[in-house]
């Protein structure tokens, strides 16, 4: 029978972008939270488990507890880039810790946002997550990388304005104020642009996204199109959960409340506060594993 230490919970929440730590106890308030650095496990392995690790390690630092009380401590990590559960294995092996749970980030940010409640939500970040739960059941869509998913994501959103950029460049289409703005930050160097695609992150490719949202609001013509267009994207995947209109649905992630007036009235008929974060969502799960053993 294990050993967890029933005093502390670990939640870890890891995106594109960045990851956060909270530690709880079983009230499941946090008692410390930590922010790191960026912790897809699927775009940059090594640099994940370093950002998570200094994150949790800087958590407990706060709280005092040893190392070794916090190797003994039951954790939660709703991870970016665990697409399969091979790669959640060689995420736990890689981590000093001996009772942790890894999941991708869809399960702790339906966790957060619901908690045991039916529903929907729409959690836009660097990544996508589109979730339903109906009846104790769970439906996902989207989330399978920038390169080919996440489609409305904030690194979705900074790629396809750099392609409109340079479709711009090339005389395809005219330019408009943000394209002429990002093409002068790359000082009008197309080449340039193309050699950051190549090796560019998702959260790179999402520091754009603002820049996008800003332009939209001020009736930028290519910035409007890309947010309708991510919207479009984002309404088909909820759908493809099951979704239907009346359904309870939460909007969560840096850029979810900013589709709200691209969504269709319809959808947000029953839009909802989320009940958490996906920090919160990470420690219940973290709970319910303590407790369930």
């Amino acid at each position: 029978m294990k050993q967890v230490d029933s005093k502390f919970l670990v939640g870890v929440d890891g995106g594109g972008s960045g990851c956060r730590v909270a530690i709880s106890g079983m009230d499941l308030i946090p008692k410390a939270q930590v922010t790191g650095g960026p912790a897809n496990v699927s775009t940059d392995f090594d640099g994940a488990i370093h950002n998570i690790t200094g994150a949790i390690q800087a958590a407990g630092q706060r709280l005092g507890i040893s190392a070794e009380l916090l190797a003994g401590t039951q954790m939660h990590l709703g991870l970016a880039g665990v697409i399969s559960d091979d790669i959640g294995a060689r995420v736990i092996d890689a981590l000093p810790y001996r009772y942790i749970h890894v999941t991708d980030d869809r399960p702790t940010a339906l966790a957060g946002a619901l908690g045991n409640e039916d529903g929907s939500l729409l959690a836009i970040g660097t990544g996508v997550i589109a979730a339903t739960r109906s009846r104790g059941k769970l439906r996902f869509a989207s989330g399978w990388g920038a390169q080919i998913s996440d489609h409305g994501s904030g690194a979705w959103l900074g790629r396809r304005l750099l392609e409109e950029m340079l479709f711009c460049c090339d005389g395809v289409k005219g330019h408009t104020s943000i394209t002429s703005q990002t093409f002068d930050s790359f000082k009008q160097n197309a080449a340039d642009v193309a050699c950051f695609s190549f090796q560019a992150t998702p959260g790179e490719f999402a520091r754009f996204a603002p820049d996008v949202v800003a332009f939209a609001a001020a009736g930028d013509v290519i910035a409007g199109k890309l947010m309708h267009e991510g919207a479009v994207h984002l309404q088909n995947s909820l759908r493809a959960t099951g979704f239907n209109v009346g359904d309870r649905l939460c909007l969560s992630g840096g850029l979810g409340k900013k589709y709200e007036r691209f969504l269709t009235p319809e959808m947000l008929r029953e839009l909802v506060r989320p009940a958490g974060d996906a920090v919160s969502g990470a420690l219940q799960l973290a709970m319910r594993a303590a407790v369930n053993g």
